[in-house]
């Protein structure tokens, strides 16, 4: 009797018939990837699409393949006529391919395993960190033997977070371009009081909230509203909403403002222009897009001083105020600016947030990443 006589032989046809279909389809996969220099794994995040978008009107579409090994309605409607997108599996990537690989974001558990398993192709690829898929990272062999492979890392601000965690390697300085631009702004619309002071705390339903919620609840009886994002909640991160909102409107009464709902990007960007004060409680990089957005409008950031983000901008002359400082604030001291550091700031934020610039860190990234294989 053979091996395969006690099974089902419609199953074993199946199991044939799909080994088939997976070899050859890698391999077409394989050949239509071969003509790129570049393949982005990209994570199926909110500024995916703004990417795959930034580096098609920016550089050569031909040079750059987009990968989305999982995807959503809302990213295949957006980017569903661009010609140099694809969405399969990430086993028909070629390990010794001719082309460089840059995996955006680390966040599903069947792209570490499948990486695990094929540690040429992680040696080969460079991770593009997002923050909470290094910061909130799961601390086992896998996890760590994954991340500590990869041929390059590129971040603007966590190159020591990194080497601390999982020793050195070979660092590429760049970061997403910024999809909100002042000229978003529908300055009609903007909601400001006279007088009243509109404070931002973070990003994403944090458990961070509810410690700063607590700080400022001494200014309760002044003229403020206090606003914070309940749309989002970062990788990793226990869903705190519910306290949020019940301490927020028990200290704050309706002087607070949650926001549940996702806005378009013109849409937050008029939110954003109407904060005074923007207060980032977290412990790592994290919502810099939103901070530096609002300091390139004039309005005052608070970030941890031990965050890697205030002390890169420190060093490149940019003030972030330390939220460490906030306890010992009165509010007016907590609006106060500097009329010459508020420029001066608001001149080298709006610098870096601009396209050309961020064109030039990409255009270097390439050259780096070509010129190391």
């Amino acid at each position: 009797m053979n091996a395969f006589a006690s099974h089902d032989p419609r199953t074993l046809k199946q199991r044939i018939t799909g080994s088939l279909h997976h070899y050859f389809r890698n391999a077409h996969y394989r050949a239509v990837l071969s003509r790129y220099k570049f393949v982005h794994v990209m994570n199926n995040g909110l500024h995916s699409a703004g990417v795959v978008e930034f580096v098609n009107n920016n550089f050569d579409p031909a040079e750059h393949a987009f990968v989305f090994p999982i995807s959503t309605w809302a990213t295949r409607q957006r980017l569903a006529h661009t010609p140099n997108v694809y969405e399969f599996d990430i086993s028909s990537l070629d390990p010794d391919g001719p082309y460089r690989i840059i995996f955006h974001g680390l966040f599903q558990d069947e792209v570490i395993d499948y990486l695990d398993r094929t540690p040429r192709l992680v040696k080969n690829s460079n991770w593009f960190v997002w923050g909470g898929d290094l910061y909130n990272a799961p601390s086992d062999a896998k996890n760590d033997r994954v991340r500590r492979m990869f041929g390059g890392v590129i971040t603007s601000f966590d190159q020591d977070v990194y080497a601390r965690r999982y020793g050195k390697n070979t660092f590429y300085d760049a970061a997403y371009p910024h999809e909100m631009t002042p000229d978003m702004v529908d300055t009609a619309a903007v909601d400001r009081v006279p007088g009243r002071i509109h404070i931002q705390i973070n990003n994403s339903a944090d458990e961070t909230t509810l410690d700063m919620l607590d700080q400022l609840a001494r200014f309760r009886d002044e003229n403020i509203k206090v606003s914070t994002v309940l749309s989002y909640i970062s990788f990793r991160q226990a869903d705190r909403r519910a306290e949020i909102l019940r301490k927020g409107f028990d200290l704050f009464g309706d002087k607070f403002n949650p926001m549940m709902k996702f806005l378009s990007k013109a849409e937050y960007a008029t939110h954003l222009a109407s904060v005074d004060v923007y207060i980032s409680n977290q412990d790592r990089q994290q919502g810099n897009g939103n901070a530096a957005f609002i300091c390139g409008l004039g309005g005052k950031v608070f970030v941890k001083s031990d965050t890697p983000v205030y002390q890169k901008y420190a060093a490149l002359g940019i003030r972030y105020f330390d939220t460490y400082d906030i306890p010992g604030l009165s509010l007016e001291e907590l609006a106060a600016r500097d009329p010459a550091e508020r420029e001066e700031t608001m001149a080298r934020v709006l610098e870096r947030m601009s396209e050309p610039f961020k064109v030039r860190q990409w255009s270097e990234l390439f050259k780096a990443l070509e010129s190391r294989r």
